[in-house]
């Protein structure tokens, strides 16, 4: 007996040749079984429209009765409130070292800054001026005639002044 099986959009074909009518349809269940079709879920619309779920009316969802509420004993809420307290305080203190450090970098930087400052006018030959000393009064000379006279008239009348006490 000779039997062809056609596959669709194919050019092979499988011929058998001198087998039992049985071997022939257990072939055919076999190739055809081993032909690829494209799953549901590929097409855009599904044939088989009963395998979708029923949308639930709402209001009529059960209770979840899987576990209970266990309601926590004051014990438990006092731990579970000072772990709060502690892991606030743990927070709390990270943030003051941490603006510690900020403070403390800051200053640093201040400092370098500062020195960097002065090393830069000492370069520019700015750092250098003299400096007035405070006890030495200001001497101005005036090249006026009647400045100088009257300026030795006052000395002479202190020198009077002076002998005479």
């Amino acid at each position: 007996m000779t039997a062809f099986i056609d596959f669709t959009n194919s050019e092979q074909k499988t011929e058998f040749t001198d087998s039992s009518r049985e071997d022939t349809m257990y072939a055919k269940s076999f190739w055809e079984s081993i032909q690829l079709h494209p799953p549901i879920e590929s097409r855009l619309v599904s044939s088989n429209i009963k395998q979708r779920l029923q949308a639930m009316p709402p209001g009529h969802q059960t209770k979840n009765l899987a576990h209970k509420i266990i309601e926590d004993s004051p014990k438990v809420l006092e731990f579970l409130g000072t772990a709060q307290v502690m892991e606030e305080m743990d927070k709390f203190k990270k943030k003051q070292r941490l603006n510690a450090f900020r403070d403390e970098n800051m200053q640093t930087l201040e400092k370098q800054r500062n020195e960097r400052k002065e090393k830069e006018s000492f370069s520019n030959h700015r750092g250098l001026q003299h400096q007035r000393d405070p006890f030495i009064a200001d001497i101005t000379i005036d090249h006026d005639e009647e400045d100088v006279t009257e300026a030795v008239k006052n000395l002479d009348s202190f020198e009077n002044n002076s002998d005479s006490d």
